[in-house]
């Protein structure tokens, strides 16, 4: 499953003007939030004030089911209104929402049930980390329901450049090449890996945008890592997929890798300040 696609917009209106009883009935979504949220990010793409009767035509919805929304929404100060003009805008209530997840921390919340879901699906641990000088510490985790799982600290740290997530900082974190050549000596590797093989390794990771590490770094535990950048564009954390070798197959493992790709930039979407 694609967990970062998004419904199609002539399906989520047709859902938003379908009976509230009909939809009870099927167990989708309730359709006067559906229509909120058409509004919102109606404004939110446009900006101008503009009038009910504008935002029904726009959206395709019935005008009173259209003024009901937007009564509410302007209620909860998401929305303002203006009686001289008759018109509608987004007000600082939507600010206060938002705010709280751009704040340091704010990324990982809005974040979390995707990763929570991802790692149960894929009986994988997952793992954000992120640099501090010369190591690679880990900022939150994602454990699944298995009996047996990998289980990683908050606060544990590895050498910058170690395993996966290595050689996604090697590929991606702008190091100079006497950089990468002094912290792929402070590694220590279960099955040791000569440099010039693992630089091929490091070309491949950015071609394709992820790394994966077999049971080098570490034996039985397998990895596959992407860059997570921060909004001056450079790479200075990253989100891992951990599990046991031999656990998902080469397969499995790409398709682990694309998924952790796309939530990997929304990260970095959502990061203020270089925080998460």
């Amino acid at each position: 499953m694609d967990v970062l696609v998004e419904p199609d917009p002539v399906q989520r209106i047709a859902r938003a003007t379908t009976p509230l009883a009909e939809l009870a009935i099927e167990g989708r979504t309730i359709p006067a939030i559906v229509t909120a949220a058409l509004v919102i990010e109606h404004f939110c793409e446009t900006r101008p004030r503009a009038r009910m009767t504008e935002i029904a035509r726009r959206l395709e919805l019935p005008p009173s089911s259209c003024f009901s929304i937007l009564k509410t929404l302007v209620e909860e100060r998401i929305l303002s209104f203006d009686a001289a003009t008759k018109t509608y805008a987004l007000d600082y209530g939507l600010a206060a929402i938002g705010r709280k997840y751009l704040t340091p921390g704010g990324a990982l919340r809005a974040v979390d049930p995707i990763l929570d879901e991802l790692a149960r699906r894929h009986a994988a641990t997952l793992v954000i980390w992120r640099r501090a000088a010369r190591h690679m510490v880990v900022v939150d985790r994602w454990e699944n329901s298995s009996p047996s799982q990998l289980h990683v600290d908050v606060g544990a740290r590895l050498p910058l450049l170690a395993g996966a997530m290595g050689r996604a900082m090697a590929a991606f974190g702008g190091l100079k090449p006497h950089e990468i050549s002094r912290h792929f000596a402070r590694v220590r590797w279960e099955t040791p890996i000569a440099f010039d093989a693992w630089l091929a390794e490091v070309d491949l990771v950015r071609e394709r945008g992820w790394a994966e590490d077999n049971g080098r770094l570490s034996a039985g535990i397998s990895t596959v890592s992407v860059g997570v950048r921060a909004l001056d564009g450079r790479v200075d954390a990253v989100l891992s997929a951990t599990a046991f070798h031999g656990q998902h197959d080469a397969e499995r493992r790409s398709a682990i890798a694309v998924e952790l790709l796309k939530i990997g930039a929304l990260l970095g979407d959502l990061r203020i300040g270089g925080g998460f």
